[in-house]
């Protein structure tokens, strides 16, 4: 997740959370843009958006207002004396702006129980979800499936059919055409794999087991 930067890799994170906990099991794949290439492999997709949601990147925005307007007011915290109002003011402030990037999280979460895939981009706008992976590619990619045992790290290549099922398989062969995309896959016994394009080795990772990161 390191090709999504900062508070948006977070929202991801609490998104993946979300989906595993639900126990129904998704895809989300994050694309470049709002549309390009990858939509050929996406069919059919009967609930994409006519004009993608923001309201989880509006949310965090003003969070980040928030968090700069509650900076200003610690620095005069620190230069005079301040009433317990006033204070308490500021706390319920932020608690109130992250819960409402978090309640925007989840009702992208709960668009993981329609059965396809959930789509956004890399700036957190969803631009629909119920899609289908049919990607028409008969050869099988190449695959390296990364692994974490007793915190080291094990990268080995595999056959494409080693990733998982039906889901699994098409998510890898999704990313393995466009290789700017990223899937996190969600299987139902609430197990997080995310597959991603190591541009610098030039090959196709399979991360399994990352809902320990949680």
């Amino acid at each position: 997740m390191d090709l999504v930067a900062g508070s948006d890799c977070s929202a991801f994170v609490n998104l993946a959370r979300m989906i595993v906990a639900d126990g129904h099991g998704g895809i989300v794949l994050i694309v470049p843009n709002e549309s390009g290439e990858w939509e050929k492999s996406l069919s059919p997709f009967p609930y994409k958006l006519t004009k993608p949601d923001t309201h989880l990147p509006d949310a965090i925005r003003a969070q980040l207002r928030e968090e700069s307007e509650n900076m200003n007011d610690s620095f005069e915290l620190e230069k005079s004396n301040v009433t317990a109002d006033v204070k308490s003011r500021i706390i319920n402030r932020v608690m109130l702006t992250h819960a409402d990037v978090l309640k925007e999280v989840r009702t992208v979460a709960s668009l993981a129980a329609v059965d396809g895939a959930i789509v956004m981009t890399r700036e957190l706008r969803v631009v629909g979800f119920g899609a289908t992976i049919i990607v028409n590619e008969s050869k099988a990619p190449n695959v390296f499936i990364e692994s974490f045992e007793k915190k080291s790290q094990r990268i080995k290549p595999a056959l494409l059919k080693e990733t998982g099922g039906t889901r699994h398989q098409s998510a890898t062969r999704f990313v393995n055409m466009y290789k700017d995309t990223i899937a996190l896959i969600v299987s139902q016994d609430q197990h997080l794999a995310v597959v991603h394009w190591d541009a610098r080795q030039q090959r196709l990772i399979f991360t399994k087991s990352v809902d320990w990161f949680l």
